[in-house]
């Protein structure tokens, strides 16, 4: 459905993902979602508590849904609901759910309100969708996550060095967080905080920036190399975004109880 505005009902017509969500007195909730038209905006559900609600089902986080709302005074309203896609398998997964936790928060933090950004909610939505069919949660995280910096502005640079801006050569570089992008050997001694970068880390790293996620999704790095792409961008974002994630600190407990109680679920996938 093309989304809409009319000028004489005052209602907007929109698909949009639920990011986030907050109760609201007894029986009404407020929704942060992305709208594939209007952007990162709040709305607010009222009666949405209710054991009568219709639309409550079809407003579940991280769903895909055509809503329909009436411009309010402050907020604007939903007045019908309708899911396009739950993404109900990956809730069965607690890996894929903090992952897709920590997509939304990303999404929630980097992007301003109501302003349009279709290639983010592209980008979210094909996430979201391979975490529902059983991609690896981990890669998905990351090809999205240096996909939406590229959208925000503040890829990092990983061709030519940041401080020379000559080509580094193939051989392990540090890679500076502050300065945005790798350090040749000539410049990492002096500049502070500097890590270590492996070779095949900055192929990794390249191919997200210019491969589709399958590519990525294809290959078959070693845990260590993941964990070292893993760290870099986790770092990235975090110093773009000048705190923690929640998500993040969430993904952590995750995984240190995987191997306590689902290891048997997560060994037949």
């Amino acid at each position: 459905m093309t989304d809409t505005i009319s000028n004489r009902e005052r209602v907007i017509s929109t698909e949009a993902i639920v990011l986030h969500r907050i109760d609201l007195r007894e029986t009404d909730r407020i929704f942060v979602i992305l709208s594939d038209k209007f952007g990162k905006m709040s709305v607010i559900a009222k009666g949405i508590r209710r054991p009568t609600a219709r639309s409550a089902g079809h407003l579940e986080l991280f769903a895909r849904t055509r809503l329909m709302l009436a411009k309010g005074r402050d907020l604007d309203v939903v007045t019908s609901a309708e899911s396009i896609n739950l993404h109900l398998n990956l809730r069965t997964d607690l890996t894929a759910m903090a992952i897709a936790s920590h997509l939304t928060e990303l999404v929630e933090r980097f992007l301003p309100e109501r302003e349009e950004n279709r290639v983010t909610f592209n980008l979210l939505t094909r996430a979201l969708d391979q975490l529902d069919t059983g991609g690896s949660p981990h890669r998905i995280g990351r090809w999205f996550e240096i996909r939406l910096l590229g959208e925000m502005g503040v890829r990092p640079e990983l061709y030519n060095c940041v401080v020379c801006d000559r080509p580094v050569e193939a051989e392990p570089n540090a890679f500076n967080v502050r300065l945005g992008g790798v350090v040749c050997s000539e410049h990492a001694p002096s500049s502070a905080g500097s890590v270590l970068v492996s070779v095949a880390a900055q192929k990794i790293l390249r191919l997200l920036l210019r491969a589709d996620l399958d590519a990525y999704l294809a290959l078959s790095p070693s845990p260590e190399v993941d964990t070292e792409v893993e760290s870099i961008l986790t770092a990235f974002v975090q110093y773009h975004l000048e705190r923690d994630l929640k998500s993040l600190r969430v993904m952590r407990r995750v995984e240190e109880s995987i191997p306590i109680w689902t290891a048997g679920y997560k060994s037949t996938k």
